[in-house]
């Protein structure tokens, strides 16, 4: 009981309690109209940071997905976008958003699709795009050598035919980049 106790105050005399949730993300968003999709906690870039993802407008048709990063998450406002996901035929969807290993350790990646359909031609499914960025404490830039590993493809059927695209998971891209 006493260690806690001790461990709390070292946290709170260190400043690293963690006061604020992505609810203030949220919040922020919200205030301004827009959709939050999705918050992750990027305490790997910086302690309290976060990168988030939303568009700018709920009554937008085709919103955009907007990629933001906020080195402090309690102070949603002062955040960056380091990308933007437009809307191409249908919203983008975050399929999913990881770090890389060994040396690409440094490397954030962000795997987006976009749903197809085009039932009366046999053409349906989903559009794959593989993201890669570099990071530091202060900002997110895209990684353009790394990305062009990863050709964007289609995954469902063109033309009736089956279709499959190889880089749908954080495990398929971690592969890869393992072998290769």
């Amino acid at each position: 009981m006493i260690l806690r106790k001790l461990v709390l105050l070292l946290a709170v005399i260190s400043g690293n309690c963690q006061a604020c949730d992505n609810g203030r993300i949220s919040d922020y968003i919200n205030n301004n109209q827009g959709f939050l999709v999705q918050a992750l906690s990027s305490d790997r870039i910086s302690s309290g940071s976060t990168i988030f993802f939303h568009y700018t407008s709920k009554n937008d048709e085709h919103p955009d997905i907007i990629a933001s990063y906020a080195s402090d998450r309690c102070v949603a406002n002062q955040s960056i976008t380091f990308d933007t996901y437009s809307y191409d035929g249908s919203m983008a969807n975050i399929e999913s958003v990881f770090w890389g290993r060994g040396i690409y350790k440094i490397n954030l990646f962000i795997i987006v699709s976009w749903n197809y359909n085009a039932d009366g031609v046999g053409t349906v499914g989903k559009y794959y795009s593989v993201f890669a960025y570099d990071y530091d404490k202060i900002k997110i830039t895209k990684n353009e050598k790394i990305k062009i590993k990863f050709k964007e493809g289609r995954d469902g059927f063109i033309a009736g035919k089956v279709v499959k695209y190889r880089f749908k998971t954080a495990s398929d891209v971690l592969s890869y980049l393992e072998n290769n």
